[in-house]
């Protein structure tokens, strides 16, 4: 076989079985003349003739990669616009799940016939509906960055599970008290009132630094999210400010100032797995179920909704995208739905108030807090105590 260029056009000289074959390659340079002489040796081989001689003249598709393949390349250039937890969990995600059932498979062989069989593989280990639909997410996600990449020309349907919303968990007024007062240390407390009283992330609190807050105007700035040893901005990407009540200024006044963070263990920030053994032991001591410092914000939200704050003010203060997310808490906001069952209350002429969460209803109202407009300490007692300890 004899591969010459004629002219601008390269052409392909090729006996076969006493059969000459003479073609003229489709490309233009000699490496798309060398594949396409490739192609009809081994059409020749299989076939013994070019009867689909224009079949052969088209390019060749290039192949699509395999679902391992094209992840690597995927979370290398996905890496370059999202943030560092968000990579984090996707990694995790495709190391367990989707490169043990799809890894092998090329993209364009994942259909959603597949898909579907995924997921009852997935419901058969037992795993939440949550779950199984967070690696689905994962899955369309890659799938349509190989779409608009040029990878693939489709992506198949992928439905997810119908989920109903699990409980969250909050802590009352009390709880939050005992909690705090079984810090072992006073960076420990401060960071346990500070979550409580701010609704901040463990990221978030664990990246903040001196200049962020303003102690004069009593707020603080959410600008910086500590994951896996590096600053980045928040989950949001967006900066919020947060008003501070006197028991966290208190605690943040206490704290000395050696550095830039303000919750500094051993000259370096507070990392998340430490700051989750010092939440169980203060949990341990305080006589609480253990818990994750995502409960704190859970019990910042759960606490301004129960006092009558709008959502939307929530929404602001807890940094939400959408409004949708704070929903979540809008049960426990009181509406006119307590106002007409109370009509049928045995105490027809009683003032009967709204109640904190974790506490019985009264007939008087109660001080909170975060009563405006000074948000009176709930660590008054507490602080009495100590002075009285002090100075006997």
């Amino acid at each position: 076989m004899k591969i010459k260029k004629i002219g601008a056009r390269w052409m392909i000289d090729k006996f076969h079985r006493g059969t000459r074959y003479r073609l003229r390659s489709p490309g233009t340079t000699r490496l798309e003349a060398e594949a396409f002489a490739a192609r009809i040796c081994r059409e020749l081989a299989l076939h013994g003739t070019l009867d689909h001689l224009d079949e052969i003249r088209k390019p060749e598709k290039p192949s699509v990669p395999t679902l391992a393949t094209f992840a690597e390349s995927w979370m290398r250039d996905y890496a370059v616009e999202n943030k560092r937890s968000e990579r984090r969990a996707k990694e995790a995600i495709l190391r367990v799940a989707l490169r043990p059932a799809f890894g092998a498979w090329p993209l364009n062989e994942i259909t959603a016939q597949r898909v579907q069989q995924f997921k009852r593989e997935q419901l058969e280990k037992k795993l939440s509906a949550k779950t199984i639909n967070n690696r689905l997410t994962v899955l369309r996600r890659l799938l349509r960055s190989a779409l608009e990449w040029g990878v693939i020309e489709t992506v198949p349907l992928i439905t997810p599970l119908k989920v109903t919303a699990p409980p969250f968990r909050y802590l009352s007024v009390d709880e939050v008290r005992r909690l705090a007062n079984a810090a072992s240390t006073p960076l420990i407390r401060a960071m346990v009132v500070c979550a409580a009283h701010t609704g901040l992330r463990l990221g978030e609190l664990c990246g903040l630094s001196w200049d962020d807050i303003d102690f004069a105007r009593r707020q603080l700035c959410v600008r910086r999210n500590f994951v896996d040893g590096e600053l980045e901005t928040p989950k949001t990407r967006r900066m919020r400010y947060v008003p501070l009540t006197p028991d966290v200024v208190r605690e943040l006044s206490a704290l000395p100032r050696i550095g830039e963070a303000v919750f500094l263990f051993r000259g370096h920030r507070v990392i998340d797995v430490t700051a989750e053994k010092w939440l169980h032991r203060a949990a341990d001591t305080a006589g609480i179920q253990h818990l994750g410092w995502h409960v704190l914000r859970h019990t910042f939200a759960s606490e301004l909704v129960s006092r009558g704050v709008p959502l939307a003010v929530v929404r602001d203060l807890l940094g939400h995208t959408t409004i949708r997310m704070t929903e979540k808490y809008a049960h426990l906001a009181p509406g006119p739905g307590h106002r007409a069952v109370g009509l049928l209350s045995l105490y027809a002429d009683a003032d009967v108030h709204w109640h904190p969460i974790g506490t019985a209803p009264t007939l008087a109202p109660q001080s909170a807090w975060w009563n405006a407009p000074d948000f009176p300490s709930f660590f008054a007692q507490e602080t009495q105590s100590r002075a009285l300890a002090d100075a006997a």
